[in-house]
């Protein structure tokens, strides 16, 4: 039996005497050291498990690989390697110093491709062990593999601005305080990294985005503004009229020049990791029969399968993309995308486009991104923004009074603005708000006396219809009511009836 550290840093890892396996990985633990043991193999001096890639450093004659997986690679990937696949031998120490003390992984990426001789292999459905001669295999699988985010994300670590800031804190013209606290554990599931000030219009929800903007701008690598054109570019401070920080989505946005812009980036390994976060994006169904039209080749793909190419390097060869169009096909003919679906396709382009050329640790301020968007396409496009936020460990600030961005979004997350006499304050929500009933999140926001005029006036309606001094027949009611009602407005007027609810008095 010999031992595996799993250790922070380099100083740690000289203090470790004894011959064995030495295992680089960061950790929660604070002694800096996590202890286990593992039968492994002799002649080997260190390992270093990155970012899903296993790389081993051999002492002594230069190993025949090939064989030497043949021979105990059941037993390698039992014993150590578990769920991951891909694997290395590096030639000489420092190659394998070089890899383990990176720090973020464009630059690993970078580093792998420098070592040009690595070998890897991938364990087939017959249990043996193929061989492949360069790094296109590891660059391909790896980046489209599901350790692409974690490993993305992780790798701005320990470089980001972001470090230091603790909170964000800013004051609006009334003296009200908008706060929130930054949550550095940031996750692929849960909107950690989105926050929201919500309220009335009128409270003052667009000024603490100026100021959020005013205050922080040296915080982050960018900080880029989605407007539905509520807000002018003049609006926030130092934003001239050519400045690409201000994106005004309510327009008709040219893919044309967006995709040419992301075609910039082609063949890096950022592009290729946001290429195929794109491809991902794009897997949701309702994008299935969306098309690149008018390619260049005679090709045809819808966005997903776009974006896949790209991330594999695809395309290389093509010059002249300037007519291309998005367009849905259905049964052979062509159709123009909605203007919600537009809205969508604008902010997410756009998003990767800001990551693309300022990296990661962005900023993006929302002014009311509910407008012009159905229900269901505020839920989706909530979820692509989440989904671009965790890997380019970035954050979002959204002002809405819209229910449908509340419910996507976590309690902790949100403020809400109320005018208390002459006063606006700042309050949270008390109840989870993520996955909430609409309804429950309106009363707590609007309060009951804003609540859905037009059904509170047709419940009273209905309610007068019906003569007070007699019995009614519930189940008549709920006949006569059901075709245009839903079941909880029929609830409303029954329960008015008997004199129960008093919303409507």
């Amino acid at each position: 039996m010999y031992k595996i550290f799993v250790v922070r840093d380099r100083g740690l890892y000289k203090n470790i005497t004894e011959e064995n396996f030495v295992l680089i990985s960061p950790n929660n633990k604070k002694d800096g050291s996590l202890f286990c043991e593992i039968e492994v193999f002799e002649d080997f001096q260190s390992v270093v498990k990155i970012y899903g890639l296993i790389c081993f450093y051999h002492v002594g004659e230069r190993l025949d690989l090939f064989q030497f997986l043949n021979y105990q690679g059941d037993k390698l990937v039992s014993l150590f390697l578990g769920s991951y696949s891909l694997f290395t031998i590096l030639e000489n120490i420092e190659e394998y110093d070089k890899i383990r003390d990176l720090k973020n992984f464009k630059n690993i990426l970078g580093t792998i491709n420098d070592v040009s001789y690595l070998n890897f292999y991938e364990r087939s459905e017959r249990r043996s062990f193929y061989k492949f001669k360069n790094t296109d295999f590891f660059m391909n699988e790896f980046l489209a593999s599901r350790e692409r985010l974690k490993a993305y994300g992780n790798g701005f670590d320990g470089i980001n601005k972001l470090n230091i800031l603790e909170n964000v804190c800013v004051e609006i013209n009334n003296g009200a305080k908008i706060s929130f606290k930054i949550n550095k554990k940031k996750d692929s599931l849960f909107p950690n990294a989105i926050y929201s000030i919500v309220g009335k219009n009128g409270l003052g929800k667009s000024i603490a985005l100026k100021e959020i903007y005013k205050k922080y701008i040296n915080n982050f690598n960018k900080i880029q503004v989605f407007s539905s054109g509520l807000i002018s570019q003049s609006y926030f401070q130092g934003l001239a009229k050519n400045d690409d920080s201000y994106i005004n989505v309510s327009k008709n946005s040219n893919f044309n020049y967006l995709i040419s812009e992301l075609l910039l980036f082609r063949g890096e390994n950022l592009s290729s990791m946001l290429f195929f976060l794109l491809a991902d994006i794009f897997s949701d169904e309702r994008y299935d029969n969306v098309y690149i039209s008018r390619l260049p080749f005679k090709e045809k793909l819808n966005l997903k399968q776009f974006f896949e190419k790209l991330g594999k390097s695809g395309f290389f060869n093509e010059a002249d993309f300037s007519s291309m169009s998005i367009q849905r096909i259905i049964d052979g003919r062509n159709y123009s995308l909605s203007s919600g679906e537009k809205v969508i396709l604008n902010v997410v382009f756009n998003m990767v486009l800001t990551v693309l050329k300022n990296g990661g640790e962005n900023l993006f301020i929302f002014d009311e991104p509910e407008n012009h968007l159905h229900p269901n396409f505020i839920s989706q496009l909530m979820n692509f923004i989440n989904k671009i936020l965790y890997p380019s460990n970035s954050y979002a600030v959204i002002a809405t009074h819209s229910p449908f961005i509340i419910k996507n979004l976590l309690k902790e997350n949100i403020l809400v603005l109320k005018q208390n006499n002459d006063l606006v304050v700042a309050e949270k929500i008390t109840f989870n708000t993520f996955g909430a009933n609409v309804e429950t999140i309106s009363q707590f926001v609007f309060g009951k006396n804003d609540l859905m005029e037009l059904e509170r006036e047709v419940v009273k309606e209905l309610v007068e219809s019906y003569p007070r001094d007699c019995n009614f027949d519930k189940n008549k009611i709920i006949e006569n009511l059901s075709t245009h009602l839903s079941p909880e407005l029929v609830v409303e007027v029954i329960e008015e009836l008997r004199g129960e609810n008093e919303v409507y008095k």
